[in-house]
C-alpha cells in the first residue's frame, strides 16, 4: 500500500517494530521474572488534512494490505486541517545501531532476577531497614520506518533500567523511603552499579528517619540536578511541545523569542545525549537533533513532529515518538536537560539562608498556567555553607515563568535520572537532568 512515488493525495507511512525485553523484581512479597516478544506493524496515512491510522500484530503480506487499507479509508473518510511540509518529510535510507542483539541475549531474565534479589538483600541487611524493592529491565527493539517519499530507515535500541528503593522503619510509625534508578542505552554496563546504589538508597532512606517536618513560608532554595531535571522535564519540556503549544494549551504559547528565565538559564532536548532517552531516529523517520528551548532565558524552540512543525512553521525537531507498534506517534520529549553553569557547588550555599531540597517524590503541573507542584524526597536546612539536619515532606510551590526567573546560580556539576514519561496513554523511555540550582523565592507547603 505504500507507493514508491507519493500518492499527490495521500502521505502514507509504515511502522514495523519487533521487540524482546526481560523484567525482574524482588521484594519481600514478590519475585519473579519475566520475559516477553512482540512484532506489529501500523499504517498512517494523511488524506485531505484527515489522519488514518491502524496497526496489526498479523505478519502475513495480506494482513498488511488489510491493515494498510483500512488505514486509508480511515483517513479518506473525511476532511480535517491536519497538514505537513512536503520539504520536511523524511526520505533517506539509514541503518542506526543502538546496542547489540547479543549483549541482549547474554543476560537471562534468570540473570535479572539475580541481580535484584542481591540487590534487595544488600538494601535489608543495613540497619533500620525493613523492606526494599528492586526492579531491573533490559529491552532490545527492532524498528523500521518508510513512507510514500521514499524513506527507508532501520534502528536497533538497547535499553538497560533498573530501580532501587529501600523503606526505613523507625518507632512511632515512623517511615520513611529513598530511591535510586539507573538507565542507559547501548550497553548493559550499568548493571555492575547495582549494589552501590542499593547501599545509597539504604543510607538515604535511613537518615531520613531522624527528620523534621519543615517550616512553612518563602526561602532560597537549593535544588540537586534530578529536581533540576523534573523542574526541565515536567514545567518546561512539556510546555514547549508543540501540540500543546498549537492546543493553546501552554503557558509559552506566544513566546518565541523572548526572555522567559533568568540568562544563566539554558534548556535543551536531545535524543543524541547518553542518556536513557536516547534515539538515532524518531517513529516518523525524523533525524535525531538537539533542539534549544531556552537559550541564556530566553524561548528558543518547540519540539515537533511532522504535523505540528508544519503547523508552527518551522523544521521537525525529531519528537514524533509512539510508546508502541500499536500507537500514533505524538510530540514527546527525548532527554531533557538545563546545562551546568559556572558556579562550584559549595559557592552555592556559601551566603545566606536556605532549604536544599534533593530527589523527587512526585508532583504536577498546570501547562496552561505554569503553576507547579513538586514533592522533594529529602531535604535540609542550610546557613552560610553549613549542612543541617534532614527534613521531610517537602514540597514546592510556584510558578515556572516566576521559578526560572529567580534563578540565581548554576553549579558545574551535572546528574541524570531515567524515567517513563506518560502522555495520552502512551510511553516512552526519556532522561532528564541537570546541575545544582539556586533559586530565591520559592515556597514551601
Amino acid at each position: 500500500m505504500l507507493a514508491s512515488k507519493p500518492d499527490k493525495r495521500a502521505f502514507g507511512d509504515c511502522r514495523l517494530v519487533f521487540s524482546q525485553s526481560s523484567q525482574a523484581r524482588h521484594s519481600k512479597s514478590e519475585s519473579y521474572c519475566t520475559t516477553n516478544e512482540s512484532f506489529g506493524a501500523s499504517f498512517r496515512f494523511l488524506v485531505d488534512g484527515s489522519w488514518g491510522f491502524a496497526s496489526t500484530n498479523r505478519i502475513s503480506h495480506a494482513d498488511f494490505n488489510s491493515c494498510a487499507a483500512k488505514a486509508f479509508s480511515l483517513a479518506a473518510a473525511a476532511k480535517g486541517k491536519a497538514k505537513i511540509s512536503e520539504d520536511n518529510v523524511p526520505s533517506h535510507q539509514g541503518k542506526f545501531e543502538l546496542g547489540s542483539e547479543s549483549e541482549y541475549l547474554s543476560r537471562s531474565a534468570l540473570d535479572l532476577q539475580e541481580i535484584a534479589k542481591e540487590a534487595s538483600l544488600e538494601i535489608e541487611k543495613s540497619p533500620q531497614i525493613d523492606s526494599a524493592n528492586v526492579a531491573v529491565n533490559l529491552v532490545y527493539l527492532k524498528k523500521s520506518v518508510i513512507n510514500t517519499h521514499g524513506l527507508h530507515a532501520y534502528e536497533r535500541v538497547l535499553r538497560h533500567r533498573e530501580f532501587y528503593e529501600a523503606v526505613a522503619k523507625g518507632g512511632h510509625g515512623n517511615i520513611q523511603t529513598a530511591h535510586e534508578t539507573c538507565g542507559e542505552v547501548g550497553t548493559t554496563s550499568g548493571i555492575s552499579k547495582s549494589l552501590e546504589l542499593s547501599r545509597e538508597a539504604a543510607l538515604r532512606a535511613k537518615n531520613m528517619l531522624s527528620s523534621s517536618l519543615p517550616p512553612k513560608g518563602v526561602f532560597e532554595v537549593v535544588i540537586d540536578g534530578e529536581l533540576a531535571g523534573t523542574l526541565a522535564h515536567e514545567a518546561v519540556g512539556h510546555a514547549s511541545e508543540g501540540d500543546t503549544i498549537s492546543s493553546g494549551g501552554s503557558v509559552l504559547g506566544g513566546m518565541l523569542g523572548k526572555k522567559i528565565a533568568s540568562e544563566l538559564v539554558t534548556i535543551t532536548d536531545s535524543p543524541l545525549e547518553s542518556a536513557y532517552g536516547r534515539y538515532a531516529m524518531d517513529d516518523e523517520g525524523t533525524l535525531a537533533s538537539r533542539t534549544t528551548i531556552i537559550n541564556n532565558g530566553v524561548f528558543s524552540g518547540y519540539l515537533t513532529s511532522l504535523e505540528f512543525a508544519a503547523d508552527l512553521g518551522v523544521k521537525p525537531s525529531g519528537n514524533g515518538r509512539a510508546g508502541g507498534f500499536y500507537e500514533i506517534p505524538i510530540v514527546r520529549m527525548s532527554n531533557t536537560f538545563i546545562k551546568p553553569g559556572k558556579s562550584k557547588l559549595a559557592s552555592l550555599f556559601e551566603s545566606g539562608h536556605g532549604l536544599y531540597l534533593k530527589g523527587m517524590k512526585g508532583g504536577s503541573v498546570d501547562p496552561v498556567t505554569g503553576n507547579y507542584v513538586f514533592a522533594a524526597e529529602e531535604g535540609f536546612e542550610f546557613s552560610r555553607g553549613e549542612i543541617g539536619q534532614p527534613l521531610r515532606d517537602c514540597t514546592l510551590t510556584g510558578n515556572v515563568l516566576e521559578t526560572l526567573a529567580n534563578v540565581q546560580l548554576l553549579s558545574d556539576d551535572f546528574n541524570t535520572s531515567t524515567g517513563m514519561c506518560g502522555k495520552s496513554g502512551q510511553d516512552v523511555p526519556v532522561g532528564d537532568g541537570g546541575p545544582h540550582v539556586r533559586i530565591s523565592k520559592v515556597r514551601l507547603g
